[in-house]
């Protein structure tokens, strides 16, 4: 299973397709106010979708999620 990936209202799941922005999916700290632009690409979900959940798979702690995210 990908370690990152998106569920729709529905419960189906969009899966990692690749990321940009830094050197890959290790832990990174950032100085204060630093700014990183981060890219992840994923599956192409259906147009009317309106709100999704974006997940950090197979992690225990430490992990992060967005639930809930609307889109328009």
């Amino acid at each position: 299973e990908t370690a990152f990936y998106i569920t729709t209202e529905d419960g189906k799941k969009y899966h990692l397709l690749g990321q940009y922005g830094f050197g890959g999916f290790t832990s990174i700290s950032l100085d204060k106010n630093k700014e990183l632009y981060y890219y992840v690409f994923f599956e192409k979900i259906p147009d009317k979708t309106k709100k999704i959940t974006i997940r950090e798979g197979n992690c225990t702690s430490g992990c992060w999620n967005f639930y809930d995210v609307s889109l328009q």
